[in-house]
């Protein structure tokens, strides 16, 4: 399988498509969303589940944003910006990694500043991009890799509703330690069966 139609036109470029929720908007990063992902990106309690590595310049900022603005014809990864709908605060970014367009799957992660966590906004922000995954993308197969030490991600993704699938033992290097990371999936049939 191919990426979609509307993201492939010769060897070009593409920028990504802006899509909503009810509170949300998924939207491509902007140079003025330079110090807000900074900001993201270098809070050591964020980053200490998803790599442990944080920014230490702006100019990471940029690069993570120059990098994931456009999508290349065979993309192997997706990030937007989330904003609120009301305001266009920047809150957080979420997309797709490794992706396999031939299998027809990808998976996904985001992260979300402190202020705006525990408010419904995470859960909200995932059903959409599940939503985007399996209706617009075209997925089969959405899988969420979640370290056992990050209970609010688990949660989450088992509201999902993404099934545990096993472990992967010392998968991943973080921060000079190896860790063991869960394998959530959710298939495109038990998500539009499930009612969503």
């Amino acid at each position: 399988m191919a990426p979609p139609s509307y993201y492939k036109t010769g060897r070009e470029a593409r920028m990504l498509p802006v899509f909503s929720s009810e509170r949300l908007v998924f939207r491509p990063f902007q140079r003025s969303d330079v110090p807000a992902v900074f900001k993201l990106f270098s809070d050591p309690e964020t980053m200490k589940f998803d790599g442990g590595e944080t920014m230490n310049h702006l100019s990471e900022a940029e690069w993570l944003i120059d990098a994931y603005t456009h999508l290349a014809p065979d993309a192997r990864s997706m990030r937007w910006a989330v904003v609120l709908k009301d305001g266009g605060h920047f809150i957080g970014s979420a997309g797709f990694h490794q992706i396999d367009w031939h299998h027809r799957r990808a998976e996904i992660g985001g992260e979300m500043l402190k202020p705006y966590r525990r408010k419904g906004l995470a859960t909200e922000a995932m059903h959409r991009l599940i939503r985007f995954g399996f209706e617009t993308m075209g997925f089969h197969r959405l899988t969420a890799m979640v370290s056992p030490y990050n209970h609010d991600a688990e949660r989450l993704v088992q509201r999902g509703p993404f099934v545990m699938e096993g472990r992967l033992r010392e998968w991943e290097r973080w921060g000079g330690r190896w860790i063991d990371l869960k394998v959530y999936g959710l298939l495109q049939h038990e998500w539009r069966h499930g009612g969503n």
